[in-house]
């Protein structure tokens, strides 16, 4: 990073011929500084995305982009980011759902308002974090379908759609209704039995903390009553119905569960680290994305 030229390009007093001189010679770092100027003008941000297109994101919320400045097959970023906006158009979505970069297609399924064509090549994704990010904003209908998906993330991400119907929630939660998850990111990774040390020591692991399979996807499904519960959508009987230990844990009232789970069994837990013997390790609110 130059810190001398990034110091210019926030200096509200440089002439619009320094501007233009500094967006030739721009860099990531420069750029995030030209994109906050008050004075930059349209010109200068199509010149700025052409030279530095991680800038769109930036030029988008603040309308100083519009479709007819972005061609999609070459920027396919500054594509995204007018999408994002709801400022993209509908044969983008398309074009960019059958991008073969994972990541661009997640974030297209993030974007607002995505026409239906897209949607649906989007809900059968090989890769089931597309999926998931299409089911947290997805409509009613499509919620309903991705609540059945076989990968046990997608339902989870459903789980936490306010938009999903109170049915399919009620179903997330109890499990009655739909077939069996076949897959969750944990058996997709690992040989199961599978547990995830918190404390693991790998440093390309991103599974979260206390995750968990022996092939029902344990940790997953926790994870997606846990989800339900925050859910205002999800019906109150649906809840009520779950098993009082259930209802501590996915309520985040970790030091209750073990009192919970003595007044319902009547067994007798270990002194020290009593939730240690719950069914699987309850994830912290804090894990989740």
């Amino acid at each position: 990073m130059n810190s001398v030229l990034c110091g210019l390009a926030t200096n509200p007093a440089l002439l619009p011929d320094l501007v233009d001189r500094l967006i030739v010679v721009a860099d990531e770092d420069i750029a995030v500084s030209l994109s906050e100027r008050e004075d930059l003008t349209h010109a200068q941000a199509i010149a700025l995305v052409s030279r530095v297109e991680q800038s769109a994101g930036r030029l988008a919320e603040r309308g100083l982009l519009t479709a007819d400045d972005v061609d999609p097959g070459a920027q396919p970023f500054a594509a995204l980011a007018l999408l994002t906006e709801g400022a993209g158009r509908p044969a983008w979505a398309r074009l960019l759902a059958a991008d073969p970069i994972i990541e661009r297609r997640e974030r297209l399924a993030a974007c607002p308002g995505l026409p239906a064509e897209a949607q649906e090549i989007l809900a059968v994704d090989p890769e089931a974090r597309v999926v998931a990010e299409l089911a947290l904003q997805a409509t009613a209908d499509m919620a309903a379908r991705l609540a059945a998906h076989p990968h046990a993330e997608v339902r989870c991400a459903v789980a936490v759609n306010e938009a999903a119907p109170p049915a399919v929630l009620a179903a997330l939660v109890n499990g009655e209704g739909l077939p069996p998850a076949r897959r969750c990111l944990v058996c997709d990774r690992e040989e199961t039995p599978f547990y995830h040390d918190p404390d693991c020591p790998r440093l390309d692991c991103d599974l979260p903390p206390a995750a968990a399979c022996d092939g029902s996807h344990e940790s997953t499904v926790h994870q997606t009553r846990v989800n339900a519960l925050w859910n205002p959508a999800t019906p109150t009987a649906a809840v009520a119905a779950l098993p009082i230990i259930l209802r501590c844990c996915c309520a985040g009232h970790w030091r209750s569960a073990p009192i919970c789970l003595r007044q319902s069994t009547n067994v007798s837990l270990p002194a020290r680290n009593p939730v240690s013997a719950l069914p699987w390790p309850p994830i912290p609110r804090s894990a989740t994305t």
